[in-house]
């Protein structure tokens, strides 16, 4: 029974990993599609919310970190590719998306947060988004303002015309049209994925399923 336990909290232990790790890989792979300066509109966001709303609040955040960790290390992760510590440290003109970075762990929090609590119908999972929404311009919009030193709203260059509403329509078209079928997604296709890998994991470690090896030459 002890080992029993033991195999099963090694189980759930590499499945979190692998989610973990894959939703931080997803993240650094929708921040190459770029366009639009000074603050790019890319698919992060999207991949920051959907982590938080399919694996929950601790997986969701630590998929974020794990995605700035990478990026900090100098991995060309962040959009179009840039990496280093300094995207994180330096609110300058050439670093002006490090408050919109430094949101993603914590909206990831707050739609997992809320997902947990209280499910992951459309109806929950669209308000959670768009909450998570509001934690990453409250964080990009002040670091934008100390990078780029122009009046926080008004006509012209402004730092609401940089970074809010250039992406405003894209925000209500996640929370909307992007996730009309998020329900089914978000609890039948996690499920039977987990249900799929837990069936491979227990036949590696039974024995019955063999790991391929590579034939001598």
């Amino acid at each position: 029974m002890h080992g029993r336990a033991q195999t099963a909290s090694l189980e759930r232990l590499w499945e979190n990993v692998g989610l973990v790790v894959g939703a931080a890989a997803i993240t650094a792979l929708c921040a190459q599609v770029s366009f639009g300066y000074p603050v790019p509109t890319t698919l992060e966001t999207f991949a920051v919310l959907g982590s938080g709303a399919l694996l929950g609040a601790r997986r969701g955040a630590a998929a974020q970190l794990l995605y700035l960790g990478a990026g900090a290390t100098g991995m060309p992760v962040f959009h179009d590719g840039n990496g280093g510590l300094s995207w994180l440290t330096q609110a300058n003109p050439l670093h002006v998306t490090g408050g919109y970075l430094w949101g993603y762990p914590l909206a990831a929090l707050v739609v997992g947060l809320i997902c947990d609590r209280f499910g992951r119908s459309f109806y929950v999972t669209v308000p959670a988004m768009l909450a998570g929404s509001v934690c990453l311009y409250a964080t990009g919009l002040i670091w934008l303002h100390q990078a780029l030193p122009t009046a926080w709203a008004g006509g012209g260059a402004s730092t609401l015309h940089y970074g809010l509403w250039p992406f405003v329509l894209g925000d209500l078209a996640n929370g909307g049209v992007v996730l009309s079928p998020y329900h089914d997604f978000a609890t039948k296709v996690p499920a039977a994925l987990q249900a799929q890998l837990a069936k491979i994991k227990q036949g590696l470690i039974s024995g019955t399923i063999k790991a391929p090896t590579k034939s001598p030459a």
